[in-house]
């Protein structure tokens, strides 16, 4: 049972995201609510994530979304590596994140300064690693990109689970998604 689960995966670049409004968010945020409806099933009680733009930062809206509609014991950890990690983000994703900040459960930064190196981001990877006891992944390894860092400090752990979220399974939401649209339009159609 994962008792406590980091949330990782893409920026939103690296999704060919660039708009706040770009469709894609909705259906990646769906995927992840359905996989992590199944973790809290299961037991999972925290999800912990460092606030990074795109997949981290949806996960955990996604995760105080759940909490505050259907599963108040839930908790939420916002790990950010730096203070001024979101300076440099968009306003939107800035104002998502300050969000946050406010809303979780926790929230600490891991190196309690501004940027300074490279090793920060080592080192929050290796550290929200070491405090979970496994990582819900949006990642395709054949689509190399800034989550294969989480995923190698995820794989330097000793049976440290991944529960991985496919483009597949991206795609499949997509389609019950479109699914649902039309056949609520059908039903408006009638009437």
């Amino acid at each position: 049972m994962l008792k406590s689960v980091a949330v990782g995966g893409y920026k939103p670049f690296e999704l060919g995201i660039f708009q706040p409004s770009h469709q894609g968010i909705p259906v990646i945020k769906e995927t992840l609510r359905q996989k992590m409806i199944g973790m809290i099933e299961q037991g999972t009680e925290w999800f912990v994530s460092s606030g990074q733009s795109g997949v981290e930062l949806w996960g955990l809206e996604v995760a105080e979304d759940l909490k505050k509609t259907a599963y108040p014991s839930l908790q939420t950890a916002l790990l950010p590596p730096f203070i001024g990690w979101e300076e440099k983000w968009n306003e939107v994703e800035q104002e998502a994140f300050r969000k946050l900040f406010h809303e979780v459960d926790f929230c600490r930064y891991i190196t309690d300064r501004p940027y300074e190196s490279p090793a920060q981001l080592r080192v929050k990877n290796q550290f929200i690693v070491q405090h979970t006891s496994g990582m819900l992944l949006l990642y395709d390894e054949d689509h190399e990109g800034t989550p294969k860092y989480m995923l190698h400090a995820a794989k330097q752990q000793e049976q440290y689970p991944v529960v991985w979220v496919s483009p597949e399974d991206v795609a499949e939401t997509e389609r019950v998604l479109a699914e649902m649209a039309f056949d609520e339009w059908k039903v408006d159609e009638k009437n």
